[in-house]
């Protein structure tokens, strides 16, 4: 019975988010066109929810798992607790795009830049998105997920008070750049409630409650890769060690969802 009303619960959150339905698309007509790029070059630019478990390489080994088996090629800058404005500050990022014949920029930022006062967030965002335009590549969010239930940033005055308030938050903030920048969302934060609502037995969490399990890092990894592709996460075969084949399938089912808004 909790199951089924945690699950109604997620499911009216993620209805109510401005990414659902039609109003942003995850994976926008250019999309389509690049199913079959035959070569990726690929940026991350995030922190440890980025770094953790090699994320950028599972993407990596992810794309290379399609059918037509695309070049792929990833590099990384990342540094655990930067937020995408002290990247901006720092300015790397923009040397490597201006550098670096991208075809994609995966902006990740601070899991709590998305909840309370954004604007600092979304001058990030345009700034690097602008980057990555001039020097002709594609933006897309990754837009992170809510702590774990009990976590003590829901004990702090103004916070969002569950998961599911923090994922709403975070959807909301990164919905509204979607709609803003026109660039895809690599909806990781609503997998992520999905998986918190159907299958609370799968650990996507390290002891801390904020960083992603090997499982998460997974979840974020495929769901990243359909995006990037626009292929359905389900045509993917790619399986990391630390993950079992049918929980690896489970995962891309619900990436898939994910990025469909599906219910």
């Amino acid at each position: 019975m909790a199951r089924a009303l945690s699950l109604a619960l997620v499911l009216l959150v993620l209805a109510a988010l401005p990414s659902a339905g039609a109003q942003v698309r995850t994976t926008p007509p250019a999309a389509a066109a690049r199913a079959e790029l035959r070569r990726y070059r690929v940026l991350f630019v995030g922190n440890s929810y980025t770094r953790f478990h090699a994320m950028p390489l599972m993407v990596r080994a992810a794309l290379r798992s399609l059918a037509h088996h695309p070049s792929v090629d990833v590099e990384t800058v990342a540094h655990p607790g930067w937020t995408l404005e002290r990247h901006l500050r720092s300015g790397r990022p923009q040397r490597r795009i201006a550098a670096g014949a991208f075809t994609h920029v995966v902006l990740q930022g601070h899991s709590l830049s998305a909840i309370g006062d954004t604007r600092s967030l979304r001058d990030a965002v345009h700034a690097l998105h602008q980057a990555s335009h001039d020097a002709g590549a594609r933006t897309v969010l990754y837009e992170t997920w809510a702590r774990r239930d009990g976590a003590v940033e829901y004990r702090r005055e103004g916070a969002p008070r569950s998961a599911d308030e923090m994922t709403a938050q975070i959807g909301a903030a990164y919905a509204s750049l979607a709609r803003e920048l026109d660039s895809p969302v690599a909806p990781a934060g609503r997998a992520f409630a999905i998986v918190r609502a159907e299958h609370p037995e799968l650990e996507l969490y390290r002891s801390d409650g904020s960083h992603p399990s090997e499982a998460g890092s997974y979840l974020v990894a495929v769901t990243l890769a359909g995006v990037l592709s626009g292929h359905d996460p389900r045509e993917l075969r790619y399986v990391v060690p630390g993950v079992g084949r049918s929980e690896a399938r489970l995962l891309r089912d619900i990436a898939s969802r994910a990025i469909t808004a599906g219910p």
